[in-house]
């Protein structure tokens, strides 16, 4: 079983290709993830949104390798 950290970058079983990002661990053993959404209606960089799911399984996490 693996373990994962605040911080770490991870993928979603179903959601594969966005990367996120672990902002919590909670007391069930499960994970609290978020990524920020391309705002591409917008054009204003700063004005990026938020997904974040809670409750999320380690089971449905995938770890990505760290960049050297």
């Amino acid at each position: 079983m693996q373990t994962l950290k605040i911080g770490q970058q991870v993928t979603l079983a179903f959601m594969e290709p966005r990367v996120f990002r672990i902002t919590a661990v909670n007391i069930d053993g499960s994970y609290t993830i978020e990524t920020q959404l391309d705002n591409l209606h917008s054009g204003q960089q700063n004005n990026q949104q938020k997904l974040s799911y809670d409750s999320v399984s380690p089971e449905m996490l995938k770890v990505l390798a760290p960049k050297l």
